[in-house]
């Protein structure tokens, strides 16, 4: 466990890594932002995030770096080859990982297809791309066609019979799965 003088150290070592030695060292921002998270958070828990990001793009432009792991793009014009472009030296293979604080653990420790792995994505990919083909989707255009249907009639029936609240999922959920 660590105590008070290892707590400061880790830190101060902490900040002096996200300023000078972070892959988003380069990207210009506020001194405080790049360091620690905590302006992004007092900015967010006071409601202040829309004008302080305003404010810091008319200071240091098209990109800012907003906390030690998080970029803010003024546009998807600036952002999107930033993000998508072309990847060289130890970036040119591999696919964009998701950031996993992003997404909720599942409880039984498997990420889905989105938040997988380059292995797994790709092996959950091959077995779901029949399902996607243009054959498959127009075989199953009727059935979707179908449940479109059905859901509006008994919308209607709902509606018909002046309720206020419609429980969808009484509907859709099978028992004791939902």
């Amino acid at each position: 466990m660590l105590r008070g003088p290892q707590v400061t150290v880790y830190f101060i070592y902490t900040g002096v890594y996200n300023l000078y030695f972070h892959s988003l060292a380069h990207i210009p921002g506020p001194l405080l932002a790049r360091a620690t998270p905590i302006p992004y958070i007092r900015r967010i828990r006071n409601g202040q995030m829309v004008p302080w990001l305003e404010e810091m793009h008319r200071k240091y432009g098209d990109v800012v770096r907003v906390t030690p792991t998080e970029v803010s793009f003024v546009t998807g014009e600036t952002a999107w080859p930033e993000i998508y472009g072309f990847r060289t030296g130890k970036n040119k293979t591999g696919s964009y990982l998701k950031d996993r604080e992003w997404f909720a653990t599942p409880p039984n420790g498997v990420y889905s297809m989105i938040a997988a792995d380059d292995e797994t994505h790709s092996r959950m990919r091959r077995n779901l791309s029949h399902a996607f083909s243009d054959k498959a989707l127009r075989e199953q255009e009727g059935l979707v066609q179908n449940l479109v249907n059905l859901l509006t009639q008994r919308l209607h029936e709902e509606v018909d019979e002046k309720k206020p609240v419609v429980d969808i999922m009484r509907w859709v959920c099978v028992p004791l799965a939902c």
